[in-house]
């Protein structure tokens, strides 16, 4: 088998729960942008939104539920996160941290190995010394060292394509866990990282 052909990936077709259609083209679906605008006009509480590579090495999916159930009124296949009452922005970037720490993918002979991810998160913060309250969307890679190589590249290959395709200013790459005031630090030095 010729390097060429061991290493290229089909485009796979464009099915609803897409965000990309291709490594290559990094087409994005409405039904995906659709998903990114719903967090990002706060209409429904949404905090986050997770994105995957979809397998066998194709395209980019949005992230499916962690009990893999869907319920009637959602897109198929989306993990979407809406605060609950009382519950902090810490503890909800927890719980994405915890969710991006399980992502898996196939590899080339169908064994799960960890996965890389994109993440869309909505942070609502104070700024130091009382000047206001502030509210941004990063776009996060998350891709642990020990990824496989295949989807290490891939991944990376498609960051500046996604990036421009959400247009979100805020975005940082994380190889592992971080707490939540390591990312609001990332989002805006100006940041309030005491408590809420």
């Amino acid at each position: 088998m010729s390097s060429a052909s061991k290493y290229s990936v089909p485009c796979a077709p464009e099915a609803s729960n897409n965000i990309l259609t291709s490594h290559r083209s990094t087409g994005i679906t409405d039904k995906a942008i659709n998903k990114f605008n719903e967090l990002k006009l706060g209409k429904t509480g949404l905090k986050y939104v997770v994105f995957k590579l979809a397998g066998p090495f194709g395209a980019h999916t949005v992230e499916p539920e962690l009990e893999e159930t869907e319920e009637p009124g959602k897109e198929p296949g989306v993990v979407e996160y809406a605060k609950k009452p009382g519950e902090s922005d810490e503890e909800v970037w927890n719980k994405l941290m915890e969710h991006l720490e399980k992502a898996k993918m196939l590899d080339k002979r169908g064994k799960e190995v960890k996965g890389p991810r994109y993440a869309v998160f909505d942070f609502d913060y104070h700024l130091k010394g009382g000047e206001g309250q502030r509210k941004k969307i990063a776009l996060i890679s998350y891709c642990p060292s020990d990824v496989n190589q295949y989807w290490m590249v891939l991944h990376a290959s498609s960051w500046q394509a996604v990036k421009s395709k959400l247009n979100v200013s805020d975005t940082f790459q994380i190889d592992e866990r971080i707490s939540y005031n390591s990312a609001l630090s990332k989002v805006d030095n100006r940041a309030d990282l005491g408590e809420e």
